[in-house]
């Protein structure tokens, strides 16, 4: 998606998706996309899952001070990656359209 739009992409492509906790981590100037596919079922489709997480269930996820100015004041308070997990996917969480912003906004 490019400003909010959809684009096509050319058959051979190689496609990063970053997840919120990179978001948060950049302080917001990586963007989370909604990852959705449209395809007509004629053809088929591969996807590789490749994920990382903290290895240390007790790490926050923070942003690095360097990414806080006037400019770009800090987005979201550190937070545990396994919390926000629990939350996003808990009945509370799936309200919000943005359980990021609801679980760790900074302001």
């Amino acid at each position: 998606m490019v400003n909010g739009y959809m684009f096509r992409h050319s058959l051979i492509v190689f496609t990063v998706l970053l997840g919120e906790s990179f978001m948060a981590w950049s302080n917001g100037r990586l963007k989370a996309p909604t990852h959705r596919v449209k395809m007509d079922g004629s053809k088929k489709r591969y996807s590789v899952i490749y994920s990382t997480l903290p290895r240390n269930l007790d790490e926050a996820i923070y942003c690095p001070t360097e990414l806080i100015d006037q400019e770009h004041p800090l987005m979201y308070k550190s937070f545990n990656y396994y919390d926000y997990l629990k939350f996003k996917f808990s009945d509370e969480g799936e309200k919000h359209e943005d359980a990021l912003k609801a679980y760790c906004a900074a302001a």
